[in-house]
């Protein structure tokens, strides 16, 4: 699939996870005109919504985003354990565990989102 196919493959990805569009726009919080137009490629999602979509319909961002890679999102070691990265220092992508901070920042109020921040910073290091 080209890269201008993102609504089939959103379509694929959909079907494959046995959602409905009204389902998945309820997971998303968007409206189901929405989901309809990304898989007709009225509109294309955006970064944000993508993101979304690979974490509820457990696919890569990358093959949903541009056709390339696995469609299967990989996740290595126990997704709970969330003790160390699953990835080393010296990696610096978008994994499975970035994309779950992004999508729960995107679907928080203003106060969430400045919480969300703060957590980060005090937890890093500097």
């Amino acid at each position: 699939m080209k890269n201008s196919e993102t609504g089939k493959r959103v379509a694929i990805a959909r079907k494959n996870a046995g959602l409905t569009q009204d389902r998945l726009a309820q997971l998303l919080g968007v409206t189901r005109g929405s989901c309809g137009h990304w898989e007709q490629e009225i509109n294309t999602p955006s970064v944000s919504n993508l993101s979304r979509l690979a974490i509820e319909l457990n696919v890569s961002f990358e093959w949903l985003a541009t056709g390339r890679g696995k469609m299967e999102m990989e996740l290595k070691g126990d997704i709970n354990d969330v003790s160390k990265p699953s990835y080393g220092p010296e990696q610096n992508f978008l994994n499975s565990e970035k994309i779950r901070i992004i999508a729960a920042y995107d679907r928080g109020d203003r106060g969430k989102r400045v919480l969300i921040l703060q957590t980060s910073e005090h937890i890093s290091p500097k």
